[in-house]
């Protein structure tokens, strides 16, 4: 299927020949669009397939609105002081008592989300938070997401450890004593244990509990909650959400709300030092895209921050190339 690309205000015809300004422009110069105008649909349609074959994503933030529900669970041990009780100043970084809470809603916000979706693991079971603690609220540190995402952590080690003369000597020089997060199984290779890991609506949902805590800026909150959720571009806001979300498209495509073709193959790395996104973010892409019928190659690359110098330990870019060509 060709691509069309509509002429509006930006089309000119010079004797028959239709020019498209702009970007659609720049293709007409270098020949992309050899094909037909269409006169009474104002478009000029390519000859050429522009059907997207593969996507390689590094470090994804595309799930935008849950970005901070994300890093809020899988940082959510970090508040946490000796005893177990999460507190303000147990962390690296200072926060007020609004923060402290807002973070642990958020956490928790983050496994309704993951339930939300219905997402299925490579088998087709289900991956989800299903498992609640004394207090009767699902326990962040159970069920199969979580599960799942400590073995995808224990792969990224194992990997990096496979290339090393002495594993054992490189995790002491590098992490001391690993005995709170590691474990040796009988095969040699190590299992990780412990992660040690919407805002608007949960403003909003919470306003009244948040603002009686020390720290609540009432002008910031009010402005976040009138852009996102009650002003007059909250409805674009939320479009552009989901155009920009490649999970929830997926699956719609896999639920048959969407008749729509993706990319046949994708691939996604990130490191497990990312600090500008959640690694959640690109394991969820690549659940929705093989629930979508895709064919998907994911891997965390250990101790990786946010880039693409993924290395060798789980493959490499050209070497995925070649197996899909």
């Amino acid at each position: 299927m060709g691509s069309s690309i509509t002429g509006g205000f930006y089309e000119e015809k010079i004797d028959r020949t239709v020019r498209v300004r702009g970007n659609a422009c720049w293709l007409w110069r270098i020949q992309f669009c050899t094909g037909s105008y269409d006169e009474k649909a104002n478009a000029y349609t390519s000859v050429y397939d522009d059907s997207v074959y593969a996507a390689m994503c590094y470090c994804p933030i595309a799930d935008i609105e849950n970005a901070d529900l994300a890093y809020a669970w899988m940082r959510y041990d970090s508040t946490k002081d000796a005893s177990g009780k999460l507190t303000a100043t147990a962390g690296s970084y200072d926060f007020t008592e609004f923060q402290l809470a807002l973070q642990q809603d958020e956490a928790y916000a983050f496994a309704e989300y993951i339930n939300s979706l219905q997402l299925k693991d490579e088998n087709g079971d289900p991956l989800s938070f299903d498992v609640k603690d004394a207090d009767g609220k699902l326990d962040l540190r159970a069920g199969s997401y979580y599960k799942k995402t400590l073995e995808n952590i224990s792969d990224a080690l194992n990997a990096a450890l496979a290339v090393q003369e002495d594993p054992e000597g490189y995790l002491l020089d590098n992490y001391g004593d690993t005995s709170s997060w590691l474990t040796k199984k009988e095969d040699g290779t190590y299992a990780v244990t412990d992660l040690a890991a919407s805002v608007a609506k949960l403003l909003k949902d919470n306003y009244e509990r948040y603002s009686t805590l020390d720290g609540f800026d009432q002008d910031t909150v009010d402005t976040f909650i009138d852009h996102a959720l009650t002003g007059e571009g909250a409805e674009a806001i939320a479009n552009q959400e989901y155009l920009v979300n490649a999970t929830h498209i997926m699956l719609d495509i896999a639920a048959g709300k969407q008749d729509a073709d993706i990319a046949k193959y994708w691939r996604t790395r990130n490191g497990t030092a990312d600090q500008h996104t959640s690694f959640s973010v690109a394991y969820n892409i690549t659940r929705a895209a093989q629930m979508a019928g895709a064919d998907v190659d994911y891997a965390l690359v250990w101790a990786m921050g946010h880039g693409s110098n993924e290395g060798t330990t789980t493959g490499t870019f050209v070497d995925w190339i070649k197996s899909i060509v």
